[in-house]
């Protein structure tokens, strides 16, 4: 079983796994949303995730089940949310309505403030978390084979109990 960490950032968002045979923590990268894939270069921070959301309509039968109270808790079926670089990709030259930059200050300070909004549906700050959140964790068992089970999630120091509530 592996420890994982999420520092959940305002602009970017880093996913780090413990590594036994190192004994040390390692940023994984994400190549479907991660900045820049493949690059070293450290000022570029390649392996860090947008932290923006674009929510999706959710036509198909897998994303509407998978949206349900009790499915949406215990499996990744379908998909909600386009996040990191695919979500900036998708809002290129013209931003939708959809589409959350950022989440994190909003979750502290107003986590029912709408941030996003799809046909008649309105999407809160704590709405937006959770499906990057959800979207995140799918792409991580995608990538490694692995469920995150063992997790930190670093918090603000000024809005931990919110934060904390949220998350």
């Amino acid at each position: 079983m592996s420890g994982w960490a999420i520092d959940l950032g305002t602009t970017n968002t880093g996913v780090a796994r413990w590594h036994g045979e190192t004994d040390r923590p390692r940023l994984l990268e994400l190549p479907s949303i991660c900045r820049k894939p493949g690059r070293e270069e450290p000022l570029e921070a390649p392996r860090m995730v947008p932290s923006a959301t674009h929510v999706m309509k959710g036509d198909d039968f897998w994303t509407r089940v998978g949206r349900w109270g009790l499915f949406q808790r215990n499996v990744f079926w379908g998909k909600q949310a386009a996040i990191g670089r695919e979500a900036l990709a998708l809002n290129e030259g013209w931003r939708s309505p959809g589409f959350a930059p950022s989440f994190k200050g909003a979750l502290g300070r107003a986590p029912h403030q709408t941030l996003a909004r799809v046909r008649q549906e309105t999407y809160s700050a704590r709405d937006v978390a959770r499906m990057f959140m959800r979207e995140l964790f799918r792409i991580v068992a995608e990538s490694t084979g692995e469920r995150i089970r063992d997790l930190v999630i670093t918090t603000p120091v000024e809005s931990y109990d919110a934060y904390r509530a949220e998350l």
